[in-house]
């Protein structure tokens, strides 16, 4: 008999996605109304919530449908600063889809198993490993595109510092909220199909 489970999961991952991404989205705005005052230059701030966005949305939907709730959380924020023709937005939103795929994939090579989403110490590790991966293809993507004007290690560090702080603090108010409400039970469900 066949089964009709793959069909009837796709309109709920389809609004998860969506929710995903508007999440990341509203996430990214509200970062640079908070914590604009950090901001080194535009989009690095040495707080940058979003960036706990990314782990969440693959953790919870999975590599597939958490990449693509970031991505189309990225086009959301190119179409909404009017951007679409820019191609730098675009990589952008490219190297900062593949960081947290590129992590978790890291994660599972180094220590030759999934991560345990109940295990802190496994969540640290992704944080960390996140850390160094997205600053870096980010600035390997700005030195290969502006060779002549070569960006500061600076950028760099700030981006990493705010990455890893936008991943504790996210991770810190998802846990109170998840707590505090009935969203870890829904979390659970979505991670046990």
């Amino acid at each position: 008999m066949i089964s009709l489970r793959p069909l009837t999961v796709l309109p709920e991952k389809a609004t998860l996605v969506l929710l995903g991404s508007l999440v990341y989205t509203s996430l990214h705005m509200a970062n640079i109304w908070l914590f604009g005052v950090w901001e080194v230059t535009q989009n690095i701030s040495w707080i940058y919530l979003p960036s706990f966005i990314r782990l969440a949305n693959l953790l919870i939907l999975g590599p597939l449908w958490g990449t693509l709730a970031t991505g189309l959380g990225g086009a959301e924020l190119i179409f909404l600063s009017d951007q679409a023709l820019n191609g730098l937005a675009w990589l952008n939103v490219l190297a900062s889809c593949s960081s947290a795929v590129a992590a978790y994939g890291l994660f599972q090579w180094l220590f030759h198993r999934p991560v345990a989403l109940s295990q802190l110490k496994d969540l640290l590790l992704l944080a960390g490993i996140y850390t160094l991966i997205n600053p870096g293809l980010h600035f390997l993507l700005w030195q290969l595109l502006y060779a002549n004007t070569p960006k500061p290690l600076h950028d760099f560090v700030a981006m990493a510092v705010g990455d890893l702080v936008g991943v504790i603090v996210g991770g810190l108010f998802f846990v109170w909220v998840a707590r505090s409400s009935g969203l870890a039970r829904f979390v659970a469900r979505q991670l046990h199909r």
